[in-house]
């Protein structure tokens, strides 16, 4: 996998997380986009890296 693809997911999981973000909620930005953009990048890993799908569940 290519560091820039990986980038590019981050990306996602940033705009996803710049989205849902509201500061009346309170709380700083970054532990709030943190969980978000890992999350993306672990999603992507999971549906698209690995030959065999587990379910989400049978995963925790």
């Amino acid at each position: 996998m290519r560091l820039e693809y990986l980038r590019q997911v981050a990306a996602v999981g940033l705009v996803n997380a710049v989205d849902r973000y509201g500061p009346a909620r309170g709380g700083a930005f970054l532990p709030f986009a943190m969980p978000t953009v890992v999350g993306e990048i672990k999603r992507h890993f999971r549906d698209r890296m690995w030959s065999v799908h587990v379910p989400r569940a049978a995963g925790q």
